[in-house]
């Protein structure tokens, strides 16, 4: 897929928002103390990475029809994503469990292993209360996981409508007997 305008302004923009969302946290005083307007520049920031992903994704990988292009499709999100998720995560793990800077993190070492295998916003929050800046690769590492369901066993709009409303379904109905599955999710 070429660059699109569109796309890269989009993402730019929600590049600072996301900025300056998660600045809040580190901060002493935050910049702005109005929690609704700061909710609403997360949902922004969240909605802008989601539609922006979401149709980068589509465009590049509208040809996935087998089990080869979906192994190919996880394997290039893999090596795209994971490591440098791996090095955030190690650097969270020694600023905030080993030399607890800022609100300290105390893992245990089976939800470090909930972060390392992208399954925070699975299991939140019964399991694991997800690292803030953090939370958002889980999140996309669960869209990935769906889209090649949605892809290729759903066929016509009306087949992939039914079965994201199903899926969404399914995974509110397990969020309120369970407590998992993170509330961010469904925004």
């Amino acid at each position: 897929m070429r660059r699109l305008l569109f796309l890269d302004t989009i993402k730019a923009f929600a590049i600072l928002l996301v900025i300056f969302v998660h600045i809040q946290s580190f901060l002493s005083t935050p910049v702005t103390m109005n929690y609704q307007f700061f909710e609403i520049l997360k949902f922004i920031a969240l909605a802008c990475f989601t539609f922006v992903s979401g149709y980068s994704i589509e465009s590049n990988n509208m040809n996935i029809g087998g089990v080869k292009e979906v192994s190919n499709f996880y394997k290039k999100r893999i090596v795209r994503i994971y490591p440098l998720y791996l090095v955030a995560l190690f650097i969270f793990f020694l600023c905030f469990q080993v030399f607890g800077l800022f609100n300290p993190i105390h893992y245990t070492l089976s939800q470090w292993i909930v972060n390392i295998l992208c399954l925070q916003v699975l299991l939140s929050p019964a399991f694991i209360d997800p690292i803030f800046p953090l939370w958002f690769i889980g999140f996309i590492v669960m869209m990935y996981a769906l889209y090649p369901l949605l892809s290729v066993w759903s066929g016509k709009l009306k087949n992939r409508l039914l079965l994201s409303i199903g899926i969404f379904v399914f995974l509110a109905l397990v969020h309120l007997a369970l407590n998992i599955v993170d509330s961010r999710f469904f925004l």
